[in-house]
């Protein structure tokens, strides 16, 4: 089992490539990443910088890259032929994993048959909800249809799937959480992968605006109660149709695991390029110019994008492993958190000296993470 091994080889998939494409038809309300709406031909530049950015930082980590994930954004808001001039870039390197992130409003059998060629081997659908009402609330370009439509369009061409799904949002009553699960329920033969997280209020975005200069105050759902009566719906109804959960928010088919996300967790090395992507390589955190448009200029008259380094000292790395790895199904080594105090013992539990979350403990997983950082 993939898990097994990681425990023995924490670094089995590194190093990692990420590259972010900042490119959406639309901005979704709940957004803070580093997104624009794309205009044709206002790609061109970005993919030019992008390239010339992996091209000269490439050898900082190891030749053998073991995944490639090409993120956003909205990847698939390109033609092939544009991500295909970041690929080629790696050309020779024989990826374990190749995922690309798209959306059910700009897939199509012609780009998936591109990617198949291009040698993704897994596509990242952002479906969010299965009930229009919600879309709608969150801003997406898709209808609920064009998500299934999209789904048995990766299926035929025999690409492995994840989906992404939020809950909690204040569109999403009991009925509307209901057509969610019904539908994980009826595209599950379909898929590999499942990614479900809480809605949160984040700075910067259209819903925190509505939330603080409005007098709407309902954007999402507070009452924590709900949140893990619908989380727990979730990992039990995942759990029935065959995924297991492997990190928090993740849950996968066997041997399906996000090898590209493992790496991240296990703290394995990665080279993120584009707009506020991030780098991890040796002890150095590192992050790029957020905005896409300073990081195209910048790339262009400096050279490098860099904004922020962070060289992390060995108690830092510490407590990332614990912070990082509590998450996963792989969990935190005795010999880095110690003991587990007795206020965490239906939280946590060993097994070969390694700790783990319990299903209870998942939804206290900062609280016990700060105790075992604590934990000296």
């Amino acid at each position: 089992m993939l898990l097994d091994d990681l425990r023995k080889d924490p670094l089995a998939y590194s190093p990692g490539v990420y590259v972010h494409i900042p490119f959406c038809a639309a901005v979704c309300s709940y957004c803070a990443f580093s997104v624009e709406v794309f205009r044709n031909g206002s790609s061109s530049a970005y993919i030019e910088a992008l390239t010339q950015e992996l091209r000269s930082r490439l050898s900082e980590i190891d030749s053998n890259v073991k995944s490639l994930y090409i993120g956003g954004g909205t990847p698939s808001i390109l033609e092939p032929s544009e991500l295909y001039k970041v690929v080629e870039v790696l050309h020779g390197t024989q990826l374990v994993e190749f995922t690309l992130e798209a959306n059910p409003e700009s897939i199509t059998k012609a780009k998936l048959k591109s990617y198949k060629e291009m040698g993704v081997s897994r596509i990242s659908l952002g479906v969010q909800s299965f009930d229009d009402k919600v879309l709608k609330f969150f801003g997406r370009s898709h209808s609920v249809l064009q998500a299934i439509e999209a789904i048995d369009a990766v299926a035929e061409f025999g690409l492995e799937l994840s989906l992404d799904i939020i809950y909690g949002s204040g569109a999403e009553d009991e009925g509307s959480f209901d057509l969610t699960v019904s539908a994980l329920r009826e595209v599950a033969d379909r898929l590999d992968h499942v990614s479900c997280y809480a809605l949160t209020l984040e700075p910067r975005t259209r819903l925190h605006h509505r939330y603080r200069h409005t007098l709407v105050k309902d954007q999402v759902v507070k009452d924590e109660d709900v949140l893990a009566s619908r989380y727990y719906r979730l990992d039990e109804e995942l759990l029935e149709l065959g995924f297991y959960n492997y990190e928090i928010s993740n849950w996968a088919k066997a041997d399906k695991e996000c090898r590209h996300n493992m790496n991240y967790w296990l703290r394995g090395e990665y080279l993120g390029v584009g707009s506020s992507a991030h780098s991890f390589i040796g002890s150095v955190r590192a992050a790029n110019e957020f905005s896409p448009k300073r990081y195209v200029e910048t790339i262009y008259n400096v050279g490098s994008a860099i904004t922020s380094m962070e060289h992390l000292s060995s108690e830092q790395e510490r407590i990332e492993k614990i912070l990082l790895g509590i998450r996963c199904s792989v969990g935190v080594e005795r010999s880095i958190a110690g003991e587990i105090p007795s206020s965490l013992e239906a939280l946590v539990e060993e097994t070969d000296g390694f700790f783990t979350l319990t299903r209870d403990g998942r939804m206290l997983a900062d609280m016990v993470a700060l105790k075992l950082i604590s934990n000296k």
